[in-house]
């Protein structure tokens, strides 16, 4: 069979009731990198139902094809399919090529709830060429959800450009929320104590969404000084939110003073969170708390708690009953 008809019979392959034929041919045309095949991969693309693993191994044959596939997929942003144009904004986060944001963010512009957190992603994906029409969103757009989802977005670039404009926002009470998450970059500080000292306050807040943010925030940015006062915010503000938060943040700070509070959870509906938590943190004096809650535990979570144990350097003398089940 001559090349010609291998990829014919190919994307013929794509539209396969067999998950592994329809990867396989996904994965060959990629590697072929005939230009036959951009048209019916997109397809398969905003057509996918399978696994997600599916939809990656398409995306990555798209990849070989960075000239020529990203035009087709504009396309199909314009389409007025919610599903496609989806489809297509997860697909272009991954090409980041300049000619799709303008398009992405022309979606933006319409507002259409359906498909927001894909075109977010997306734009999130371009990084720093985004934040100035980002901005200008945020500032000057007449729908109130873009101008929200703008800064949304912005929460999740990290640039010290979008830091400053942050900081600006802290009194606007329609993204504060989303300025205290973007101060929580740790990647853009130039003075911690500073940033720290504009979030703090917000744990005082009588807004919860704003206080949410502020324990998210300094939980990011990870400096040991925050651990007493996000310990304080679960007597000052019981409730599941404040606790999830907090065990999280936490976590990601990573410093031991957390421990006792922490092992306290691991009797409770947050044992997860707590254990993914003590696991950051890597400290020993977690060790006989998680083998205590591990006897009494489903299966699930006994697979949970090993890796945690495994991790903070705990091998019993019985190695193979530490790994059962």
């Amino acid at each position: 069979m001559n090349e010609q008809d291998v990829v014919t019979q190919l994307i013929e392959n794509l539209s396969s009731p067999n998950l592994e034929t329809r990867m396989e041919a996904a994965k060959r045309l990629g590697e072929l990198r005939d230009d036959r095949a951009i048209e019916p991969l997109v397809r398969a693309a905003l057509n996918y139902q399978g696994p997600f693993y599916e939809f990656e191994e398409i995306v990555d044959a798209l990849l070989q094809f960075p000239d020529a596939a990203v035009p087709v997929l504009i396309e199909a942003l314009k389409t007025g399919n919610f599903g496609y144009q989806g489809y297509a904004a997860q697909i272009l986060a991954y090409f980041k090529d300049d000619r799709a944001l303008s398009p992405l963010l022309d979606c933006l512009d319409e507002g259409i709830k359906d498909i927001m957190t894909f075109i977010t992603h997306a734009l999130a994906s371009y990084g720093e060429k985004a934040v100035r029409p980002l901005i200008e969103r945020v500032q000057t757009h007449p729908n109130p959800f873009v101008r929200h989802m703008a800064m949304y977005t912005l929460s999740y670039i990290s640039s010290p450009s979008v830091a400053l404009f942050a900081e600006q926002q802290l009194n606007n009470s329609d993204n504060q929320s989303r300025a205290i998450i973007a101060l929580g970059d740790p990647n853009t500080v130039v003075d911690m104590d500073q940033r720290l000292g504009l979030i703090i306050p917000f744990l005082n807040s009588d807004n919860s969404k704003t206080r949410l943010s502020a324990i998210h925030a300094l939980g990011k940015l990870g400096d040991e000084r925050s651990v007493e006062l996000l310990i304080e915010q679960l007597d000052l503000h019981p409730g599941f939110a404040t606790e999830t938060t907090v065990i999280q943040a936490l976590g990601w700070i990573g410093s031991s003073k957390a421990v006792d509070t922490l092992t306290d959870f691991l009797n409770g509906p947050f044992q997860q969170l707590a254990v993914t938590a003590l696991e950051e943190i890597g400290d020993k004096r977690a060790i006989p708390a998680l083998l205590s809650v591990r006897e009494s535990s489903e299966r699930s979570f006994r697979y949970q708690i090993n890796g945690a144990l495994k991790k903070l350097g705990y091998f019993p003398a019985d190695y193979a009953d530490y790994i059962k089940d």
